[in-house]
């Protein structure tokens, strides 16, 4: 069995847009909280300033964050809430049941302010990247929770590699070499200009679109992602070495 990471996304539906299914607490809510309190400390101009983002934007996430609550009534689940380039890829509103069921066992989305979700677990809007300059940083806050939770899901799954689909500012907050199984990172490139190259609305698209194609094939073994051609896509042996596997069109 394999185990995917995706990162988050900005992008958000609306919460009456997601159906509304049996929630899960995320398991790392406790830390959440304690985020949370933290940001709501700042006003919107400072707000603004910290995470690079407009004024609107900022009003935006100080009440989503005043809003902010662990009781999952008026909750989401994170697979659903999530809207970004990835998401479309996953496409997960069309997916069946029992697709729904592999990613539940078999993804994990990394989050700035959770940590790391199952794709069911019950969250609110929120903004915040991993990389965002807070003191002490993220990366520093969540320290190894992330692996420690990570290598817990990996075990419940069997997995016998880590999937790794998530950007360079999400995955830096784990720590691979803790980890028990070889970690893999797909890479989608165009050919452009005479070379291949990564374009970074195309390659958000193919992340999803892989874990789209893992769950409705139930794929269970890492050779079998070699057969991945969604969106005309085909590995590339020549390419590729055992950690970086980098499929092209």
């Amino acid at each position: 069995m394999l185990h995917f990471i995706l990162s988050p996304a900005k992008k958000l539906a609306a919460l009456s847009d997601c159906p509304q299914i049996a929630l899960a607490n995320p398991a790392l809510i406790t830390q959440a909280e304690i985020l949370v309190e933290k940001m709501r400390t700042f006003a919107p101009h400072d707000l603004a300033q910290l995470m690079g983002i407009s004024d609107k934007l900022s009003l935006l996430n100080v009440q989503r964050f005043a809003e902010w609550n662990n009781d999952l009534q008026h909750a989401a689940a994170a697979v659903y809430l999530f809207n970004g380039d990835a998401y479309n890829g996953l496409s997960v509103r069309t997916l069946p049941e029992k697709s729904i069921a592999y990613l539940q066992q078999n993804l994990s989305i990394l989050s700035g302010l959770y940590g790391l979700l199952k794709p069911l677990d019950g969250i609110y809007p929120h903004r915040l990247e991993m990389g965002t300059k807070l003191q002490p940083s993220l990366y520093d806050f969540w320290g190894d929770k992330i692996t420690t939770l990570l290598q817990d899901k990996i075990n419940a799954a069997n997995a016998t590699h880590l999937i790794n689909l998530a950007s360079n500012e999400y995955f830096s907050a784990v720590l691979p070499e803790k980890l028990t199984v070889p970690t893999i990172s797909p890479q989608f490139k165009e050919y452009k200009n005479g070379k291949y190259q990564t374009v970074s609305l195309y390659a958000k698209q193919a992340r999803g679109k892989m874990v789209r194609f893992a769950a409705l094939n139930n794929i269970r073994d890492a050779d079998a992602l070699k057969d991945f051609n969604d969106g005309g896509y085909e590995f590339s042996g020549s390419l590729s070495n055992e950690k970086q596997w980098v499929f092209v069109r």
